[in-house]
């Protein structure tokens, strides 16, 4: 088996948390890996928490990417401090969504065990003997344990099955809408845009600088993915023709 090396991938201002990170994943020549970045946000929000107003300093973001069934599963944590009248505060926990300053992200690769796939524990040594000390693999991703993948990858990629073999699992072209007037659009470049104007050609976004950019609907595609301040909530990919 030929070791994969890891990538490392720069997000720029405007990208949005965890969306960007998926979207870029999807060109990368790997299905199952651990994330790791540092960085500056703007902005914030972890579970069971308010969004929160920055600038923070990213001091370590780590978290899991899984490719299976069609979907894609992302679980990011997050450490991040912040000045305030108080001093530094330090902020961490399961991060929910968060907007980019900049990003350092480093893809580093995960061998993939069979589902149900078990670890026998060696037996102890009868006798203590001296051991010849080993020279280290040349692919750490070959001694990686299987016994450590936790069970909720197995149990997730089985459930994306089970919905793919669903008839009345969604497809991409079912759920490929166009937003209206005032619905909410996620751009991996701009960010978190309204909708100001709908044609059947274009698209009139306002960024969150409050300018407005033009967009041609021919290469957009967009997915419903839920409902924000009582608005659609839509991610928008660009097709690239080729």
């Amino acid at each position: 088996m030929t070791p994969q090396l890891p990538f490392a991938l720069r997000l720029e201002s405007g990208a949005v948390l965890p969306n960007s990170i998926v979207d870029a994943s999807s060109d990368l020549p790997m299905s199952f890996c651990d994330i790791h970045g540092f960085g500056e946000l703007s902005s914030v929000r972890v579970e069971n928490a308010v969004s929160l107003e920055g600038p923070f300093q990213l001091l370590n973001l780590s978290g899991r990417l899984r490719q299976a069934g069609g979907m894609t599963l992302i679980e990011l944590f997050c450490t991040l401090s912040r000045q305030t009248d108080n001093g530094i505060q330090i902020i961490g926990g399961r991060l929910v969504e968060a907007r980019v300053t900049f990003l350092e992200l480093t893809f580093s690769p995960l061998a993939v065990a069979e589902a149900g796939a078990s670890v026998s524990a060696p037996s102890p040594p009868v006798q203590q003997q001296p051991v010849t000390p080993k020279a280290p693999a040349s692919n750490p991703l070959e001694s990686y344990p299987p016994g450590a993948l936790e069970n909720r990858w197995a149990n997730a990629i089985k459930e994306a099955k089970r919905l793919q073999d669903d008839t009345d699992f969604p497809s991409e072209d079912d759920r490929d809408v166009r937003p209206s007037r005032g619905d909410i659009v996620q751009h991996t470049q701009f960010g978190e845009c309204k909708v100001i104007r709908i044609s059947d050609d274009h698209i009139t976004l306002r960024k969150p600088d409050g300018r407005n950019v033009q967009l041609g609907l021919q290469i957009l595609k967009f997915v419903h993915v839920g409902k924000q301040d009582n608005r659609d909530l839509y991610r928008v990919q660009v097709n690239v023709k080729r």
